[in-house]
């Protein structure tokens, strides 16, 4: 399961906003996000492209959820997908 925030997949952001470091403590960064917007995404869909890739070259489940979602939900339909192809 690869749980992503929605706003990570839309990076809503159009004023200076302020963003927490999520690897180290009490760092912050303020960003114009109109400059970063673009590389953003365009990194964000590299990135997931190489991880769908990977995951089928191994033949891994890869089931791509937000946080609005219902996680119970989705464990249970992937559930009854491994059931039958199991």
């Amino acid at each position: 399961f690869q749980i992503m925030d929605p706003d990570e997949l839309d990076f809503p952001f159009r004023q200076w906003t302020q963003f927490s470091c999520l690897e180290r403590s009490g760092v912050r960064h303020l960003v114009d996000p109109a400059q970063l917007r673009r590389a953003y995404l365009d990194k964000l869909q590299q990135f997931r492209e190489q991880l769908t890739n990977g995951c089928n070259r191994h033949r891994i489940s890869l089931i791509p959820l937000t946080t609005d979602q219902s996680h119970a939900d989705a464990l249970a339909e992937w559930v009854a997908l491994r059931r039958r192809t199991v």
